[in-house]
């Protein structure tokens, strides 16, 4: 859940309906917006019927608030768009006879940033000529230099050309280190580019200890890979144990049948023939 989606939520002009949904976009939505609820899920949260949240959802993408990604066989990704929302919200605001100093604070914080057209005008001054009575530079007697005996001549300066540097940017590089990571067999196309997407969306690192360490947690919760990155983009945070899970996860998922350790039939263990002692 972002807190600062839904406190800029709370400070909109949406009527009730559209509001009530939007929050609930909200509340599902990670730091950088993105958030897969079904609209069945949206309907369950809201108490409202499916029909109303597709029309809810429907005008909120017109005004350009919410915009919807459709994913085949899967939920749709919702992307909040926070420009849009931080107009919607100095809108209103600004027309509130009175705020609060946090309100006050959130207003200055949605105030649109000033075109750089806008910035005052500076005129440069005209080049300068020479005088008329300077008559013509061409015929200006150049006198050679004389150096003064006893006087050391001035050192032409020596300029030292730095090597470049090769800067590279931490994004960058970790970005590298994720397209590095091999998709994992069993894991759909879908489910790995949105698992990337949400850490990437999260600044957090993709690397083979983090992926270990997610088909270790997997295994845990007696699921696949497939279905434990599905539930973890579902629901949209950095990390995931399987001791967080609850059992609405499982819910049409395959769960791994616990291994069963062999009865001790000793007495049908050959252990050679016997010998007279």
């Amino acid at each position: 859940m972002s807190s600062d989606y839904t406190t800029l939520a709370w400070r909109t002009e949406l009527q009730s309906g559209p509001r009530l949904v939007f929050l609930a976009l909200c509340d599902n939505a990670n730091d950088a917006g993105n958030c897969f609820p079904s609209i069945q899920t949206l309907a369950d949260k809201c108490g409202l019927s499916v029909r109303a949240v597709r029309g809810h959802v429907a005008a909120m993408e017109e005004q350009g608030l919410v915009q919807r990604i459709q994913r085949t066989g899967w939920s749709s990704e919702y992307q909040i768009n926070l420009k849009v929302l931080r107009a919607a919200v100095y809108e209103c605001l600004s027309k509130r006879p009175r705020l609060t100093e946090y309100d006050q604070m959130i207003m200055r914080s949605c105030a649109p940033e000033p075109p750089a057209d806008s910035a005052p005008r500076q005129d440069l001054p005209p080049p300068q000529t020479p005088a008329d009575s300077a008559g013509d530079p061409g015929n200006i007697c150049n006198t050679p230099r004389q150096d003064l005996p006893g006087t050391p001549a001035i050192p032409a300066a020596i300029t030292y050309k730095e090597p470049t540097k090769n800067k590279q940017g931490k994004g960058k590089g970790a970005r590298t280190a994720a397209n590095a990571i091999i998709r994992p067999d069993g894991v759909t196309e879908q489910t790995w580019t949105d698992w990337l997407t949400l850490r990437n969306g999260k600044n957090a690192p993709v690397s083979e200890t983090v992926l270990r360490m997610a088909v270790n947690e997997a295994d845990k919760a007696k699921l696949s890979l497939e279905d434990f990155l599905q539930i973890w983009c579902f629901r949209g945070t950095q990390g995931l144990q399987a001791d967080w899970l609850k059992p609405s996860d499982f819910a049409g998922r395959t769960v791994k049948a616990a291994k069963t350790p062999s009865p001790d039939n000793f007495g049908g263990v050959n252990y050679g023939q016997a010998r007279k002692i």
